[in-house]
């Protein structure tokens, strides 16, 4: 790979991007970004805004990309171009950083000769992560909803990382949380601090009980016959990636109060966030070095 202009290319994602961007300026690095229009770099910004998604991959040893890397319609996050269009400018010897990187785009990367992270791999940023997330959702349910969180009867589906956090901020609010999770092991480890713990069976019978409803699985979990019964004054807040838990479509049929929350620790703490990525960047590249 011929040597390049910059250190560090950051390509699209949200608030978290431009947070990184200026950090590694902070540190000593010499950036080139491509943001969204939205996100345009102030004029005194210290780092130096490239015209299109192309010229910032070439620009770069090192490239940073979005959290989740793939958005709906199978864009590059913070871009109008899909991964297949992007992918192929990749040249052998780059780091390709992003989060949530699907299998098949992961092997695309690698056969380009390029190396591939992906940062919500990592347990630490996964937490950190976590946290945002948690206090955004949190944010988004007290400004959206008529009656308190005090009090309220919760339901988080799932007990992964995401899961464990948002249960910890609920169960401190004061929330009569109830959890359900499939596996066992996330059950026993749940009853620790929900007030109650269901199971794949149990599920359906208590969706009507619920103020708020909370998912944290990427995969179809609420489908029609579990709507039916949400009351019409339950609000669903799915922080799951896309496509998520619920099964849209019929939410919309049957009017439930339901609505997708990606990307809420750029919107609510982009600058922690994008400090933690960019610790997680530098420690990793110090490792192939």
């Amino acid at each position: 790979m011929k040597k390049k202009e910059f250190d560090i290319a950051v390509l699209g994602g949200d608030r978290r991007q431009i947070c990184m961007a200026e950090e590694f300026s902070r540190q000593g690095y010499q950036v080139c970004v491509y943001f969204p229009l939205d996100l345009h770099p102030q004029k005194d910004a210290a780092y130096i805004y490239m015209n299109s998604a192309k010229e910032c991959m070439e620009k770069a040893p090192v490239l940073a990309a979005g959290i989740p890397l793939i958005k709906a319609g199978g864009k590059v996050n913070g871009t109008e171009e899909k991964a297949e269009e992007l992918l192929c400018f990749l040249e052998k010897g780059q780091h390709f950083f992003a989060g949530c990187i699907p299998l098949e785009i992961k092997k695309k990367i690698e056969q380009q000769g390029a190396v591939a992270h992906d940062l919500m791999e990592k347990k630490s940023v996964a937490v950190f992560n976590s946290i945002a997330t948690a206090e955004g959702i949190l944010a988004e349910a007290i400004t959206r909803s008529d009656v308190n969180l005090n009090k309220s009867k919760c339901l988080v589906l799932g007990y992964g990382i995401c899961g464990k956090t948002l249960v910890s901020y609920l169960s401190r609010l004061f929330c009569q949380v109830t959890v359900f999770a499939r596996r066992e092991k996330q059950r026993a480890e749940a009853a620790v601090l929900a007030d109650r713990v269901l199971c794949y069976g149990e599920l359906s019978k208590h969706m009507g009980e619920f103020d708020f409803i909370f998912n944290t699985v990427p995969a179809l979990i609420l489908g029609e016959e579990e709507l039916k019964k949400v009351s019409d004054q339950t609000r669903i807040f799915d922080l799951a990636a896309y496509p998520g838990g619920i099964d849209w479509k019929a939410a919309k049929k049957l009017g439930i109060q339901a609505d997708s929350y990606p990307g809420l620790p750029g919107k609510y703490a982009p600058r922690s966030c994008g400090k933690e990525l960019v610790r997680q960047m530098i420690q990793e590249l110090k490792e192939f070095q």
